[in-house]
């Protein structure tokens, strides 16, 4: 591709034509569960089109704090092996502390499904702003570490490394 970079990162934010994190009304009228799953399938596209290293946010759909209808348990267990199958790794975000959800992407209820799937896993604030670089990262290490993770992974030039916590 000729660019000189350490990772790609590929996040889904569109559904249609308009973004998930734009505000609440863009659920307004519409089935979250039907939302949810078209997202999820969005995102399973993404990890395994092999242009991303990294899938980032992967459940920013839970933004404005809505759930589905259903257990959402088995669209966290697909992924996970889609992203093992297609050797891609998986952010934590540390930045949903910052929006109306105000926790870590993904779930956290669902970190063990990752960790027993051996994926990889790396660190992100998305920060908007510097004060926000590296912002919960001590906490984002911990909660990983809870859930069977030891490692994690770092880029330079597209080349993988992983990394002892």
């Amino acid at each position: 591709d000729g660019l000189d970079l350490d990772y790609r990162i590929g996040s889904v934010h569109y559904l249609g034509e308009r973004t998930v994190d734009e505000g609440p009304d863009f659920y307004e009228g519409k089935s979250f569960d039907r939302l949810f799953d078209k997202y999820f399938a969005m995102v399973n596209y993404a990890a395994s089109s092999g242009l991303f290293d990294i899938i980032g946010h992967f459940d920013l759909i839970r933004i404005f704090g809505y759930k589905p209808s259903f257990d959402p348990e088995p669209y966290y267990r697909e992924l996970a092996k889609t992203m093992k199958n297609n050797d891609v790794v998986f952010e934590v975000n540390t930045n949903g502390r910052n929006r109306p959800v105000a926790d870590f992407y993904p779930d956290r209820r669902f970190l063990k499904i990752f960790s027993e799937e051996k994926v990889p896993v790396c660190v992100n604030s998305d920060a908007h702003m510097p004060a926000r670089v590296g912002q919960y990262f001590d906490e984002a290490y911990k909660l990983l570490k809870e859930n069977g993770f030891t490692e994690m992974a770092i880029f330079s030039r597209r080349q993988r490394q992983l990394i002892t916590f």
